[in-house]
């Protein structure tokens, strides 16, 4: 039992999420595809009603330490939904997450300046995006390095890692804590991804 954590994972592979809940019992499973239509519904029956505060924007606003999305498609729409928020059928009202932390995963087919990200098409949803030929991802899969720093860049979050791969954000309120413990940010997106 890990009564101080609250997390919440989703997966569509029946397989996989049947391993999820035997490995991590104390996770609240969505088993099923996210979506950005859908992103709040999956979160909003295991958010705790006394976790919610008033959102400056209007509304209501969850904080969680950590958001992680790894969907290997339309990444940053789904994010997006879920910082600008969604009409919330249980509390009547538009609820906003407000994660310290995003991790995301970054299509680094797409160098620097480029901005792209893929959107959600419900036609294209099940469509796999693997390539033989391209060890993983066709390059129009979820959203490149610039595009993330720009749009989370409109929500308060600044590069502070990027490893191949994968990108870490933090919230600007987060950012002198993590100077006390040595960690410089922002970082420059070009430095990051040209050695890479």
């Amino acid at each position: 039992s890990f009564p101080n954590i609250w997390a919440v994972a989703a997966e569509m592979d029946p397989k996989f999420c049947a391993e999820h809940r035997e490995n991590l019992p104390h996770v609240h499973l969505w088993c099923d595809m996210v979506t950005p239509a859908n992103a709040w519904d999956m979160l909003e029956a295991w958010v705790p009603e006394e976790a919610l505060a008033n959102s400056t924007g209007g509304g209501l606003e969850f904080a969680t330490d950590v958001l992680k999305i790894d969907i290997d498609s339309y990444d940053c729409a789904v994010v997006e939904s879920l910082l600008t928020g969604l009409p919330s059928s249980r509390w009547g009202t538009v609820v906003r997450l407000r994660p310290s932390v995003v991790i995301m995963e970054v299509n680094d087919a797409i160098p620097p300046p480029i901005q792209m990200a893929l959107q959600f098409n419900p036609t294209l949803s099940t469509v796999d995006l693997q390539h033989h030929m391209c060890a993983g991802n066709i390059p129009l899969a979820g959203c490149s390095l610039s595009h993330q720093v720009k749009f989370l860049g409109q929500f308060g979050f600044r590069l502070v890692l990027y490893t191949t791969g994968n990108a870490v954000f933090v919230h600007d309120s987060v950012l002198p804590a993590l100077e006390k413990g040595g960690i410089r940010g922002p970082v420059d997106e070009f430095e990051c991804y040209w050695p890479t």
